[in-house]
This record gives C-alpha cells, sequence and structure tokens, in this order.
C-alpha cells in the first residue's frame, strides 16, 4: 500500500477524501504526489514521486485517476530501462493507495516547476508517458542537481540510459 497526497483542487475535483488511517509504507520511489494541470482545453494530472521527483501524467478524469497510476509508473518506470520485474515490483506496492493531503512543500515547488514544463511539451504535441519523460530529465535542486530519471535508475540500480 502507498500513499497519494493530493492537492486540495486534485481532492476536489476528484471528489476523494483523506485516509485518516496511520501512515502506509511506500515503494523505493516513496510517497506519491498530485496536482491538476491544465493544456490549453485539456486536462491532466500530474503526479511526482516524493523520493526521486519522478513524473507522470494521467488524463484528468475520473477512469483514468487514481486508477490508472500504477500502470503508468511502470510505463515511465520501462521506458527509463527499469527492468519490468522491478517496475511491476513497484507497483504492486500501488495496488491500493491511501488518499492524504500534501505535507511536502518541496516536492510542490518542484511539483510547479515541472507543470511548466510539462505543459510545454504536451502543448507540443507529445504524448503524456513521453512528456513525463522529457520533464525527468530536468535537474532539480532538491535532487543535488541531479535528474529524477537518474536518481530513479539509481533507486532501482539500473546502468541503462
Amino acid at each position: 500500500m502507498s500513499r497519494l497526497h493530493c492537492t486540495q483542487r486534485v481532492l476536489k475535483r476528484f471528489r476523494l477524501v483523506p485516509s485518516t488511517s496511520p501512515k502506509s509504507e511506500s515503494g523505493r520511489l516513496g510517497h506519491w504526489y498530485a496536482n491538476l494541470l491544465n493544456v490549453g482545453r485539456t486536462r491532466w494530472v500530474l503526479c511526482l514521486s516524493e523520493r526521486a521527483l519522478l513524473p507522470v501524467i494521467l488524463p484528468a478524469k475520473n477512469a483514468y485517476f487514481p486508477a490508472t497510476l500504477p500502470h503508468e509508473v511502470a510505463k515511465v518506470l520501462m521506458d527509463l530501462g527499469i527492468d519490468e520485474f522491478r517496475a511491476v515490483e513497484e507497483t504492486r506496492s500501488m495496488a491500493s493507495l491511501e488518499i492524504d493531503r500534501t505535507r511536502n512543500r518541496q516536492v510542490l515547488g518542484v511539483m510547479n516547476d515541472f507543470s511548466v514544463q510539462a505543459s510545454l511539451w504536451l502543448g507540443d504535441g507529445l504524448s503524456p508517458v513521453r512528456a513525463a519523460l522529457r520533464v525527468a530529465r530536468t535537474r532539480s535542486g532538491p535532487l543535488d542537481y541531479d535528474s529524477p530519471e537518474s536518481v530513479a535508475r539509481l533507486i532501482f540500480g539500473s546502468e541503462s540510459s
């Protein structure tokens, strides 16, 4: 079980209720954060892992979010070169997500920076996975100016580029 920390906008949009249970464990990438992202008339949900700041972008539709988040995380991980077994293992911990309010301001700050880039890539017609992979190449201060792509590979012990 993993925890999905949602901004107030996400909680309201999807009518999600924060959990009152004790904090849950998480996978290698840590807990996940979610915020809405508007690109023209299209609505998206930008999700970031707490530990690697790895971005995942999903359509802002009830049929997709939050249910398909684990599947999309696996797609992004495999496109980064993480082997399928490790990607599936990571997403198993996300099989049931506990909803919570955001609490890490640093992740929220990075999410704001990444949302500008994601908007540009999505506006250029890239798929959500390709846009997320482009954003994952961005160096970030909270990662000691490393990229989420590199940190995720390090976490999973993958050497491929």
